[in-house]
């Protein structure tokens, strides 16, 4: 019974993997090409799809705002309508606007159009809301939030980089201020050894003064050992 089972299943024809595939495109062009409701509340969700040699998408998807789901939901792919897609081999913000006039044709004046800011479809937008006023556009959050993060830490690197500027110049400052005191002290004991001054303990004293040990020098009151 058990060889008669396993000879039945092998027996069987599997479906054709580009058959399910055909079938997949088949539902995606019936929900690309089909009938959209005309309305002001659409939300339009734009971007490129990744470049296939020489040609990428613009890709409209959208949702109308009485059709959002429930604040305790989240937006998910079955609650957007797929609304246009533009081969294309070059774009610019002519060209996107052009393209949002024509998808404007199967749903009416968007009330919101959402994008990561590519500067293609940004500038095509900014011609888009400044024919429609109605429209108002809406950087997604996930990439703002994105770019305050890299903008923080942009911030944080520079002031960083401009704090290190200001301990190099003033480590500068010291061993300026360090060089040109010895010099003065080198001067003052090799004028000292001229005028007859023990050298060894004048230049134990000078040391002191190089490393801040002993009271503050005066010239004229300070007696130095003579030889």
């Amino acid at each position: 019974m058990f060889f008669l089972f396993v000879s039945l299943v092998l027996s069987t024809s599997a479906p054709s993997w580009y058959s399910g595939r055909l079938w997949l495109l088949r539902i995606g062009y019936y929900k690309l090409t089909r009938p959209k409701e005309q309305a002001d509340d659409w939300i339009w969700i734009i971007d490129n799809t990744i470049q296939c040699g020489q040609e990428k998408c613009l890709l409209i998807v959208g949702i109308r705002l009485s059709a959002l789901p429930a604040a305790e939901t989240i937006l998910n792919h079955d609650d957007l309508e797929p609304l246009a897609l533009f081969p294309v081999t070059k774009s610019n913000g002519e060209i996107v606007y052009q393209q949002l006039e024509e998808t404007m044709k199967k749903t009416g004046v968007p009330r919101e159009i959402i994008n990561d800011c590519g500067s293609d479809i940004k500038a095509g937008i900014d011609l888009f809301c400044g024919k429609h006023p109605e429209t108002c556009f809406i950087y997604d959050i996930k990439h703002k939030a994105t770019a305050i993060s890299f903008e923080d830490e942009h911030l944080n690197i520079n002031n960083g980089c401009h704090k290190i500027s200001i301990l190099k110049d003033q480590i500068i400052d010291i061993e300026n201020a360090e060089r040109k005191l010895n010099l003065r002290l080198n001067g003052i004991e090799y004028k000292l050894s001229l005028k007859g001054y023990n050298p060894s303990e004048t230049k134990i004293f000078f040391e002191k003064i190089k490393r801040n040990k002993t009271d503050k020098f005066d010239p004229l009151t300070t007696r130095f050992p003579r030889t």
